[in-house]
């Protein structure tokens, strides 16, 4: 089983050696066993599923709250040579067909789509349309959503206990970069996980620096950090495994904070992440040109 990871991660990621946890994770899902993983941002979480993907038979669905986030792994993924889609509301109609027909030919390895499609109210057809072939695991990205003790709680995440009950052989697996204890057995419990495998990554992140800078002249202040981070951005780039740095920045008034904080960031923002904004629905467009 390990020389299989290690060779689907070099194959399609270029990476020779595991992160911290992650091996551990790959394997409950390789051994059917469900899964708790809370795990920093960019220490690697998305691999813990994609990767062991590969390796079983069937389709993998992974659950998403946003649109924009499904956009973007689809499309590294599928760069990378993965046979991954995703399902949303975004979508053109004969995108989704596209999409449906190729659930039904089997495809695809992985499925990105949002926890309403799924559960609830309307969910029956599309779920049904997923279940005509067997599938491998449900992996759920970010679900502290499911917990009314986390700090982004979104109901329909609740529902996803009834995956349970729809597909009762298959494990699922949660993933969350940030859970307290609490939050932690509140997955557990509404997930209904059973004698899951709990794996917490140290949060201790030496590349970040965090400084707390008394207000002076606000636009030459934020116009400085950002043409640094700008600088460290440049020379970095094209470097395998770099996402790029995102500096975002608190004013401590209300007015005008928005334009201020928009107008500064924009322009030392990644093209691709720009694209993924502006193509993600028609706000995106929106608030670009705001």
């Amino acid at each position: 089983v390990a020389g299989g990871l290690a060779e689907v991660l070099e194959q399609y990621w270029g990476y020779t050696s595991f992160r911290p946890l992650q091996e551990d994770a790959m394997r409950a899902i390789l051994e059917d066993r469900d899964s708790l993983v809370v795990m920093p941002t960019g220490a690697g979480k998305s691999l813990c599923f994609q990767a062991p993907a590969l390796l079983k038979d069937g389709l993998a669905v992974v659950v998403s709250p946003l649109i924009s986030l499904m956009k973007d792994q689809v499309d590294t993924l599928t760069g990378n040579g993965v046979a991954a889609a995703c399902y949303h509301s975004a979508l053109q109609p004969q995108e989704k067909s596209e999409v449906a027909s190729g659930i039904r030919e089997g495809r695809y390895s992985l499925l990105y789509v949002a926890p309403e499609r799924l559960v609830g109210e309307g969910s029956d057809g599309f779920a049904g349309l997923v279940g005509r072939r067997p599938l491998s695991f449900v992996a759920v990205d970010e679900a502290h959503c499911i917990s009314q003790w986390g700090h982004d709680f979104r109901p329909e995440y609740r529902q996803l206990a009834a995956l349970r009950d729809r597909w009762p052989n298959i494990s699922l697996h949660a993933y969350t970069a940030t859970a307290t204890a609490r939050v932690r057995r509140d997955i557990i419990e509404q997930l209904g996980l059973q004698s899951p495998v709990e794996l917490v990554g140290s949060f201790d992140r030496p590349n970040l620096v965090y400084r707390v800078l008394p207000r002076a002249t606000l636009k030459k202040q934020i116009t400085e950090i950002l043409a640094r981070h700008r600088l460290l951005s440049l020379w970095s780039r094209g470097r395998r495994g770099h996402r790029g740095i995102l500096t975002f920045t608190w004013i401590f008034t209300r007015r005008r904070h928005h334009e201020r904080a928009i107008h500064y960031q924009i322009h030392f923002l990644p093209k691709s992440f720009i694209s993924m904004i502006s193509s993600t629905s028609p706000s995106g467009m929106r608030f670009l040109r705001s």
